[in-house]
């Protein structure tokens, strides 16, 4: 028996046609698709605001934020 590796976009909806995943496995999979680069999206706000944090005032200038600004947004949640 040959396995053959599923070329569509979207390898996941390609499984479950071949009757490789079951619906359930299919949803488990998505929704830690999901989950995951929601994590990812959110650690990357953090890093990024505290780099803001971190700049002089030199660089907050040459970019065209004020350090009030740039405070507001490293004062925002992270799921925001």
């Amino acid at each position: 028996m040959t396995l053959r590796i599923p070329t569509a976009s979207d390898p996941v909806r390609a499984c479950e046609q071949h009757g490789w995943l079951t619906t359930a496995q299919v949803t488990l999979v998505r929704f830690a698709s999901n989950a995951t680069r929601t994590l990812r999206m959110w650690h990357s706000r953090y890093r990024q605001r505290q780099a803001l944090m971190h700049l002089d005032d030199r660089l907050l200038s040459d970019i065209g934020v004020s350090r009030e600004m740039a405070r507001a947004e490293a004062s925002k949640p992270f799921w925001k």
